[in-house]
């Protein structure tokens, strides 16, 4: 019973973790979104690299929390049994436990969300400026002109748009 009692504490305090992980995550993305509005591409590589961290580290709390888990009831294959391992632990605990695994699974959800919106976001940008560009320059294949009327070079790296489009 006290060995149980020992894995659940660990198991709380994992959770714990990996709630906080997860809600600076959300900050983290919310942040990377707004970069992306104001088209702050050095703050969004900033918080594209803080995201992979926060990302590795998730990981690594869900490996702990999967191996402690293992430890409670060892025939488990990880978060679709949660609900059954926490069965062996005592009642006061478990609710705790399961409230903060519900939490962690929200946050998920939530962050699945956010990816989701600016993913959406970019892709109607995409399809826009793709649309733009062919409006402004159809049946050129593939050619830009420059200002004056001339041919652009063939190895044209970037492109400027006029933000009254």
């Amino acid at each position: 019973m006290e060995y149980t009692d020992s894995y659940a504490e660990q198991l709380e305090e994992i959770l714990l973790h990996e709630t906080g992980v997860l809600s600076s995550l959300h900050v983290c993305q919310k942040r990377m979104y707004e970069s992306v509005l104001i088209r702050d591409w050095l703050a969004f590589q900033k918080e594209t690299e803080v995201s992979e961290t926060i990302s590795n580290s998730f990981l690594e709390l869900e490996k702990k929390r999967i191996e402690v888990a293992r430890s409670i009831l060892s025939d488990v294959e990880g978060s679709t049994d949660f609900y059954r391992i926490t069965i062996a632990i005592q009642e006061p605990m478990r609710s705790r436990i399961n409230s903060l695994f519900r939490d962690v699974k929200r946050l998920l959800l939530l962050s699945k969300t956010e990816n989701d919106v600016l993913n959406t976001y970019v892709s109607n940008a995409r399809t826009l400026v793709s649309g733009l560009i062919e409006t402004a320059l159809p049946a050129r294949r593939n050619k830009i002109y420059t200002k004056h009327g001339s041919l652009a070079s063939k190895n044209v790296e970037s492109m400027v748009l006029n933000r009254s489009f």
